[in-house]
């Protein structure tokens, strides 16, 4: 019985309903870069299930995809001369370049990418969680003879 003091105690919190998964969703990508007419209805319905916790997560995920193609195509490489400016910037406007080199806004498509792994995972550690509640269901004592 003392171990199961020290053990520390799990609650059960219920997953956002869609309002309450526009409200977060609405507050984690209010300074990100949505494309215009941006879906935030689909967005609420292809999350449904989700906790906050991977609410955050997908939301994260799906930041790094338009950051991840941008580094791909603008691969990083050191000048031989630190001091120098790269050829292809030196004739190049500042707002030339900034444009050519601005990373994509986010589209619906980029949570669509993440929301199936992210809704995998979440619905993992609910069976998870439920089958560590189960397993540590106490069971009185069997009646033993001669008491």
């Amino acid at each position: 019985a003392a171990i199961l003091r020290r053990m520390p105690k799990r609650f059960y919190i219920r997953p956002p309903n869609p309002e309450q998964r526009r409200k977060i969703l609405q507050i984690m990508l209010k300074d990100a870069v949505l494309e215009d007419g941006f879906d935030f209805d689909a967005l609420v319905r292809i999350t449904d299930g989700m906790a906050s916790s991977d609410l955050k997560e997908l939301c994260r995920d799906a930041a790094m995809i338009p950051i991840r193609e941008y580094l791909r195509s603008h691969p990083i490489t050191a000048p031989a001369d630190s001091d120098s400016v790269p050829p292809a910037e030196a004739g190049a406007a500042p707002d030339q370049q900034q444009q050519r080199d601005s990373i994509r806004p986010l589209r619906l498509s980029d949570f669509v990418k993440c929301t199936s792994d992210r809704l995998q995972e979440s619905i993992y550690s609910s069976l998870s969680y439920n089958q560590n509640i189960l397993s540590n269901v106490i069971t009185p004592p069997e009646h033993v003879e001669g008491d």
